[in-house]
Protein backbone atom coordinates (compact mmCIF):
# COMPACT_ATOMS: atom_id res chain seq x y z
CA UNK A 1 0.00 0.00 0.00
CA UNK A 2 3.02 2.14 0.55
CA UNK A 3 4.53 1.59 -2.44
CA UNK A 4 1.05 3.13 -4.30
CA UNK A 5 0.99 5.80 -2.02
CA UNK A 6 5.21 6.44 -3.53
CA UNK A 7 4.03 5.88 -7.24
CA UNK A 8 1.05 8.07 -7.51
CA UNK A 9 3.52 10.69 -5.56
CA UNK A 10 6.17 10.36 -8.17
CA UNK A 11 3.67 10.24 -10.72
CA UNK A 12 1.82 13.56 -9.49
CA UNK A 13 5.53 15.28 -9.21
CA UNK A 14 6.14 14.26 -12.71
CA UNK A 15 3.45 15.64 -14.28
CA UNK A 16 3.83 18.92 -11.88
CA UNK A 17 7.63 19.09 -13.54
CA UNK A 18 6.38 18.53 -16.95
CA UNK A 19 4.04 21.42 -16.41
CA UNK A 20 6.31 24.13 -15.49
CA UNK A 21 8.82 22.85 -17.08
CA UNK A 22 6.19 23.36 -20.51
CA UNK A 23 8.09 25.57 -23.16
CA UNK A 24 5.25 27.45 -25.26
CA UNK A 25 6.02 28.79 -28.30
CA UNK A 26 4.31 32.27 -29.15
CA UNK A 27 0.90 31.68 -30.36
CA UNK A 28 0.69 27.64 -30.09
CA UNK A 29 -0.78 27.85 -26.68
CA UNK A 30 -1.75 30.21 -23.70
CA UNK A 31 0.53 29.56 -21.04
CA UNK A 32 -1.72 29.57 -17.75
CA UNK A 33 0.07 29.34 -14.30
CA UNK A 34 0.13 26.41 -12.26
CA UNK A 35 -2.91 26.96 -9.79
CA UNK A 36 -2.24 26.91 -6.45
CA UNK A 37 -4.92 24.83 -4.01
CA UNK A 38 -6.67 27.05 -1.92
CA UNK A 39 -5.07 26.35 1.46
CA UNK A 40 -4.22 27.93 4.76
CA UNK A 41 -0.72 29.31 4.49
CA UNK A 42 0.72 26.70 6.94
CA UNK A 43 -0.74 24.01 4.83
CA UNK A 44 0.48 25.65 1.91
CA UNK A 45 4.23 25.83 2.67
CA UNK A 46 3.66 21.63 2.91
CA UNK A 47 1.67 21.37 -0.29
CA UNK A 48 4.86 23.09 -2.20
CA UNK A 49 7.42 21.55 -0.06
CA UNK A 50 5.85 18.14 -1.56
CA UNK A 51 5.99 19.83 -4.92
CA UNK A 52 9.43 21.26 -5.12
CA UNK A 53 9.75 21.78 -8.78
CA UNK A 54 6.37 23.80 -7.93
CA UNK A 55 7.86 25.85 -5.15
CA UNK A 56 10.53 26.65 -7.62
CA UNK A 57 8.59 27.86 -10.00
CA UNK A 58 6.67 29.50 -7.04
CA UNK A 59 9.67 31.45 -5.43
CA UNK A 60 10.31 32.83 -8.84
CA UNK A 61 6.69 34.28 -9.58
CA UNK A 62 5.97 37.01 -8.67
CA UNK A 63 1.85 35.77 -9.38
CA UNK A 64 2.69 32.73 -6.84
CA UNK A 65 3.97 35.20 -4.46
CA UNK A 66 1.27 37.42 -4.78
CA UNK A 67 -1.25 35.18 -3.65
CA UNK A 68 0.77 33.22 -0.91
CA UNK A 69 1.22 36.99 0.42
CA UNK A 70 -2.49 37.15 0.17
CA UNK A 71 -3.40 33.99 2.16
CA UNK A 72 -0.34 34.61 4.63
CA UNK A 73 -1.36 38.01 5.84
CA UNK A 74 -5.17 36.43 6.53
CA UNK A 75 -3.80 33.87 8.43
CA UNK A 76 -1.95 36.27 10.37
CA UNK A 77 1.58 35.61 9.01
CA UNK A 78 4.51 38.39 8.22
CA UNK A 79 6.96 38.84 5.34
CA UNK A 80 9.51 36.90 7.10
CA UNK A 81 7.22 33.86 5.88
CA UNK A 82 6.77 34.61 2.34
CA UNK A 83 11.10 35.37 2.18
CA UNK A 84 11.98 31.91 3.68
CA UNK A 85 9.72 30.22 1.97
CA UNK A 86 12.54 28.63 -0.28
CA UNK A 87 13.91 27.38 3.35
CA UNK A 88 11.10 26.13 5.26
CA UNK A 89 10.90 22.05 5.56
CA UNK A 90 7.38 22.20 6.91
CA UNK A 91 6.25 18.44 6.16
CA UNK A 92 3.13 16.90 6.59
CA UNK A 93 4.62 13.75 8.56
CA UNK A 94 4.21 10.62 5.87
CA UNK A 95 7.32 11.94 3.89
CA UNK A 96 10.35 9.90 4.62
CA UNK A 97 12.74 12.53 5.17
CA UNK A 98 9.85 14.09 7.46
CA UNK A 99 11.52 15.45 10.78
CA UNK A 100 8.80 14.89 13.77
CA UNK A 101 9.40 18.28 14.89
CA UNK A 102 8.49 19.70 11.54
CA UNK A 103 5.22 17.12 11.07
CA UNK A 104 1.83 18.98 11.03
CA UNK A 105 0.53 17.46 14.14
CA UNK A 106 1.34 14.34 15.87
CA UNK A 107 -1.80 12.10 16.60
CA UNK A 108 -3.07 11.23 19.67
CA UNK A 109 -3.08 7.80 20.28
CA UNK A 110 -5.74 7.04 23.42
CA UNK A 111 -5.41 3.79 24.96
CA UNK A 112 -3.14 1.05 25.43
CA UNK A 113 -0.29 0.63 23.25
CA UNK A 114 0.30 -2.71 24.37
CA UNK A 115 0.46 -6.26 21.55
CA UNK A 116 1.86 -3.86 19.20
CA UNK A 117 3.84 -1.96 20.08
CA UNK A 118 6.46 -1.14 22.73
CA UNK A 119 5.86 2.71 23.08
CA UNK A 120 3.31 5.71 22.67
CA UNK A 121 6.47 7.24 20.23
CA UNK A 122 6.45 3.34 18.36
CA UNK A 123 2.99 4.03 18.04
CA UNK A 124 3.11 6.94 16.15
CA UNK A 125 5.91 6.47 14.16
CA UNK A 126 3.75 2.83 13.42
CA UNK A 127 0.96 5.16 12.29
CA UNK A 128 2.94 7.31 10.01
CA UNK A 129 4.69 4.28 8.55
CA UNK A 130 1.73 2.48 7.51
Amino acid sequence: MYLNYLIILKLLSQLTYSCVNADFTPGSMQHTPIPLPNLPAEHLIRYLNTFPQVREHCVKNEDCLRIIRSNASTNSLNDEFISTLDTLTACWGHELDCDANKRFQTPTCPGEHHGWVQSKTAQVNTFYNQ
